[in-house]
């Protein structure tokens, strides 16, 4: 029930893009709203990887804190879906459920409303039953709180 309370009172915090490379390649619009103490991450992206290409969406419950001069950690879990479109001949277009987990830094800088970001974001990919260690994403949030009056 808390965290439904929690929730419900979800201010909007930022907007911004995620971009990640390594395994796989990925570019995502990232929002995330405050709820209470901790925030949630909610994205819509693409995921290209191997001779697949994924429409994505993930929703995560992040818990962060001040690490130090001016950078924050974060962690996460959530889950992940795609819609995945295989290159010709490789398989069935096919919905891919996943959970999902994030772990990162982020620093805020003072004299802009902007954020930058480094983290990674591992899946477990169902029914396969597929651990999929996810890319290194760097991300530039503009943080809206700078522009809206919150009660």
């Amino acid at each position: 029930m808390l965290l439904c309370d929690e929730a419900a009172k979800a201010q909007w915090q930022s907007v911004g893009l995620r971009v990640g490379g390594g395994v796989s390649t990925s570019a995502e619009v990232a929002m995330q709203w405050q709820a209470g103490p901790d925030r949630v991450e909610g994205t819509v992206g693409w995921l290209k990887e191997g001779h697949h290409v994924d429409q994505t969406l993930a929703a995560l419950w992040q818990w962060y804190g001040v690490a130090r001069d001016g950078f924050e950690w974060y962690a996460g879990i959530g889950v992940h879906a795609a819609w995945r479109q295989w290159e010709s001949g490789y398989g069935d277009p096919s919905l891919v459920p996943a959970l999902a987990a994030q772990v990162g830094l982020q620093y805020d800088f003072d004299r802009v409303p902007l954020s930058i970001t480094i983290d990674m974001r591992p899946r477990f990919e169902m029914p396969a039953a597929r651990l999929m260690l996810g890319e290194v994403a760097v991300g530039l949030r503009l943080r809206i709180e700078h522009f809206v009056v919150f009660d």
